[in-house]
């Protein structure tokens, strides 16, 4: 998927809150995590929405054979704990670590209804964004669901031949 206006979407969501936070009398913190840090645990609260605001952080999760499998890779201005902050069993599945060195923006779950209610703009880009996840959860299982090599191929070129189809329209 071309992720160009995925990321776009981020920035102009964390340029339009950093604005908030810096007009707005908003509880935040920053925080430096070394590369290899583990920022959450699997089984950890989510109490706060994570912005990632330099490096990388990785979403891994442990097997039970000790083996590590890469989830998801978050770069700058990617979300984490979005969906778990408002979700009444919000512990972290998945272990968040830094792939680089990095800085995560945090802001609890009170801040960010505060910031969503003062300003309508973010609430979309963050409903949007939610959405956005949804979809993309959706695509992931559709694909990991398909029994072969081959059903996953075509489910790829079918899958972008309709996206681009729609980008056309």
């Amino acid at each position: 998927m071309n992720n160009i206006p995925y990321k776009k979407f981020h920035l102009e969501f964390f340029y339009e809150l950093n604005r908030m936070l810096k007009v707005g009398n908003i509880m935040y913190s920053i925080r430096k995590y070394p590369k290899d840090q583990v920022i959450f645990l699997s089984g950890s609260r989510c109490q706060h929405v994570g912005i990632v605001t330099k490096g990388e952080v990785k979403i891994e999760h442990l097997t039970e054979a000790g083996t590590r499998i890469l989830i998801r890779q978050l770069k700058q201005y990617d979300i984490f704990g979005e969906i778990l902050l408002f979700s009444p069993e919000s512990l972290y599945p998945y272990d968040i670590v830094a792939k680089t060195n990095c800085e995560v923006l945090f802001i609890s779950k009170e801040n960010l209804l505060n910031i969503l209610s003062q300003n309508v703009t973010i609430l979309q880009k963050y409903l949007q964004h939610i959405a956005e996840s949804y979809h993309q959860l959706n695509k992931l299982v559709k694909l990991k669901s398909q029994k072969t090599l081959r059903h996953k191929i075509a489910f790829y070129f079918l899958y972008y031949e309709h996206l681009t189809n729609n980008q056309l329209n």
